[in-house]
């Protein structure tokens, strides 16, 4: 499934094109995963939480490899007391380098929060952000402190992501520890109240790696590429400004462009709308019966 990722348009513009530091983000944390599974050892475990540590220090929240990373170490059917005294020396390291790396830099931990901060927003799209969003309007009409509200569901999904990490460090089967990664990782992004573009792009090589299905599950990454490519370009504009039109004009055009060539994807043109023809056949065959 190389073509899920190499050939995805988010790929290409957000990690190609516009460069974005996500790129080695993911780039370190897939290559520490690699390295840790393919010497399930103390030395590939060293490499793996290397690289996956130096990852973290351009975003935190790939901290979730690192658990993964020690069930690689601990080895395949390892005793639950090997497990933990892995994870706790794989964590330690990790922090023990990414203490060093502050203490270099200057920075010490400060960054941790800054780069923590996309958390305290919402977006419409997210479905915590729109819970939320709706639980501050109820908050505001009822008790003049939405706000609240809103936290206290963004807390909840944290705490639900954060469970959901747990229980997939401890059930499964070890051949499935890739498949556990791409579904703790993704419950990271689903139940965040913001969620962008390019967090599909995080989750596409697991979920590539482990095998996504010609059903639901392509349909699922077809419209989730499709609805974040016309949403980027709807929405974040930097073109537009320049040609002496209104912000909401702008993004109307773009909308109406991207959406266009979207329906041309999705039916006109021969290499993809074949997503959509076996469905088709299916559905004429059962209307004529």
């Amino acid at each position: 499934m190389p073509v899920a990722v190499s050939g995805n348009p988010l790929f290409l513009t957000n990690f190609i094109a516009a460069v974005h530091n996500d790129a080695i983000m993911v780039a370190l944390a897939l290559f520490g995963i690699y390295a840790a599974a393919i010497q399930r050892n103390w030395k590939g475990g060293l490499i793996g939480a290397t690289l996956v540590t130096l990852s973290i220090g351009i975003k935190p929240i790939t901290l979730v490899f690192l658990p993964f990373i020690g069930l690689l170490w601990a080895g395949r059917r390892a005793s639950w007391p090997r497990r933990f005294y892995i994870w706790a020396l794989t964590l330690a390291y990790s922090m023990a380098l990414l203490g060093l790396m502050g203490l270099i830099n200057g920075f010490g931990f400060g960054w941790v929060a800054a780069m923590s901060t996309p958390g305290t927003v919402f977006i419409w799209y997210a479905p915590i952000g729109l819970i939320g969003f709706l639980a501050m309007i109820v908050g505001d009409a009822l008790t003049s402190n939405g706000r609240v509200w809103m936290d206290v569901v963004h807390t909840i999904g944290t705490v639900l992501s954060a469970l959901v990490v747990l229980v997939l460090m401890f059930v499964g089967r070890d051949a499935k520890i890739f498949r556990r990664l791409a579904w703790a990782f993704a419950a990271l992004v689903l139940l965040a109240p913001m969620i962008q573009a390019w967090y599909v792009v995080w989750l596409i090589p697991l979920f590539a790696i482990t095998g996504i299905r010609s059903d639901w599950q392509l349909d699922t990454l077809f419209f989730l590429t499709a609805f974040f490519t016309i949403y980027a370009v709807a929405d974040q504009l930097d073109v537009f400004p320049y040609l002496d039109l209104s912000l909401i004009s702008a993004r109307v055009i773009s909308a109406i462009v991207a959406l266009t060539f979207g329906v041309y994807l999705w039916f006109f043109d021969p290499a993809t709308k074949r997503l959509f023809r076996s469905r088709y056949r299916a559905d004429m065959h059962t209307s004529i019966i």
